[in-house]
């Protein structure tokens, strides 16, 4: 039998696909998926998850914007907040957010962001504000 999780879905999405079976957002934006779908979806598709312990994915850093209700898009995906407030975001996305007011969670170091930064565009190491 399979085991589901609740996630939230980015702005504007509506209803998921995984595997031949589609599920829908409710009015809170809420939706339950099967477990093993959760983090191809919180890595390709903006999704987030109540549980906001523990280290971010791979690839991916929590930021923080004083503004809870804003959100960003990158790379076509739109990002939500969490629950908690924060968002998930592609380490790569980083640099460009801290101009809109995003600052990285003080558990993200700046070689984390950098480093992954660079595997895209080279860009010289810069100081990430924290909160």
């Amino acid at each position: 039998m399979a085991r589901f999780k609740k996630v939230y879905a980015p702005p504007g999405a509506d209803t998921v696909n995984v595997g031949t079976e589609s599920f829908s957002v409710d009015i809170t934006g809420e939706m339950m998926v099967p477990e093993e779908a959760v983090g191809s979806l919180m890595a390709t598709g903006g999704y987030t998850t109540d549980d906001n312990s523990g280290p971010a994915p791979d690839g991916f850093v929590v930021v923080r914007h004083k503004d809870r209700n804003a959100s960003f898009s990158f790379g076509g995906v739109s990002y939500g907040s969490r629950p908690d407030g924060t968002f998930l975001a592609p380490a790569v996305a980083v640099i460009d957010l801290i101009a809109h007011g995003f600052v990285a969670d003080e558990a993200a170091t700046e070689d984390e962001v950098v480093d992954d930064a660079q595997s895209v565009i080279p860009t010289p190491k810069l100081k990430i504000p924290t909160k």
